[in-house]
């Protein structure tokens, strides 16, 4: 771990970036949502500043594993069904491992566990199967660039459909229009220059990866895994930007850095009740290979059952009154709510005491307080 940590320091440094511990953990068989990154960080560094040192990414990775094996374990109990006093059969090792890799179980191993069929997997040898399955994942999905199947075979469809002349690549100058077919936006000419910066780079990545096809540096047109590679690069970029962006808002909004990233556990927990998606605390967000970083949202409706829930009564005018103050951040009131515009959006509930939620929010605080206190006696 030491050794990765510092091929991904920069310059000699003896910290990386926060947003390249989402790469790290892809390059070891997992991928995190960029929220899901954030909230595992602050566990360890509440004020991060956007580094973190080798001791702080142990505990990081330490704490990653943790989770992972309660999914395993999830995904493991979840075949054994009523009885736990025995392993899993073959088949129902091979579900679990299937679940746990993304359906990614490769010959060899259906083979292994095909020779075993008459023995039990306990939970010890799943671990050792799934992880010898991750790290097979790994290796195959490389070229992939940590996308799932689904997403390369999305990707492909549309790029197919800017190679006009079926040529295995399309001109540079369409790469714009695919790349927001794919939903990467690249707006202002800032954006542009700097994809075109990183044409030459996303080409010599592909080439890395064993890509066939590869276009020569400089070229007019840009091939399909060259195209892979440029999104990756564009996503870890929007990623940086948007948590640089979310703290500058926080500060500018008076926010501490422990304030911030518990306004981001509450967001996201909230933003997985509405999207179906597993919430970060359960165990079950982190997946193999795969995930693309997706940013959360909230709708104003989630907004509501998410004050109610803590306590806070409004009346029918109060409502009015809240979905007014989203129109007057900018903000549509049947759209979604990003993680900054809900700071903006507590920011104002608090400083006007929204239907008394301060004295709400110090009650639970105090709650909480003496729930914690009483763990240690009650354990």
């Amino acid at each position: 771990l030491g050794d990765i940590f510092r091929k991904h320091a920069e310059d000699g440094s003896d910290s990386i970036e926060v947003v390249k511990m989402g790469e790290i953990l892809q390059r070891l068989g997992y991928t995190l949502s960029h929220n899901d990154m954030l909230l595992l960080v602050s566990r360890f560094v509440l004020g991060h500043n956007g580094a973190l040192e080798l001791p702080e990414f142990l505990k990081i990775v330490g704490a990653h594993r943790e989770l992972e094996l309660k999914r395993l374990w999830a995904l493991f109990a979840a075949q054994q069904g009523d009885d736990k006093r025995h392993g899993l059969s073959h088949d129902s090792a091979l579900v679990a491992l299937a679940a746990a890799t993304d359906n990614f179980v490769p010959k060899a191993m259906r083979t292994a566990l095909a020779a075993g069929a008459g023995s039990s997997v306990d939970f010890d040898a799943f671990v050792v199967l799934a992880d010898r399955c991750r790290g097979l994942c790994v290796e195959a999905r490389r070229q992939n660039a940590g996308f799932k199947e689904l997403e390369i075979s999305q990707f492909y469809a549309e790029f197919e459909k800017h190679d006009k002349d079926v040529a295995g690549a399309v001109p540079t100058l369409e790469l714009q229009s695919l790349l927001d077919a794919l939903g990467v936006r690249v707006r202002t000419r800032e954006e542009q220059r700097a994809m075109r910066a990183k044409l030459d780079d996303a080409r010599a990545a592909a080439r890395e990866t064993g890509a066939r096809g590869v276009t020569e540096p400089g070229s007019t047109t840009f091939g399909f895994w060259e195209v892979v590679q440029l999104v990756k690069m564009l996503n870890h970029e929007s990623s940086k930007a948007a948590a640089e962006h979310a703290g500058r808002a926080a500060e500018e909004l008076g926010f501490s850095a422990s304030e911030r990233e518990q306004f981001r556990k509450i967001f996201v927990e909230w933003s997985r009740l509405e999207s179906g998606a597993p919430s970060p605390s359960s165990g079950l967000a982190s997946q193999a290979v795969g995930s693309s970083d997706t940013e959360d949202w909230i709708s104003i409706d989630t907004l509501h059952r998410l004050l109610r829930s803590i306590g806070v009564q409004m009346s029918a005018t109060q409502k009015q009154e809240l979905e007014g103050q989203v129109v007057n951040l900018g903000i549509q009131v049947k759209a979604m709510l990003s993680f900054v515009d809900f700071l903006r959006m507590m920011r104002w509930l608090l400083d006007t005491d929204f239907a008394g939620i301060n004295d709400v929010a110090a009650s639970t605080a105090a709650q909480k307080s003496r729930e914690f206190a009483m763990s240690p006696i009650l354990s």
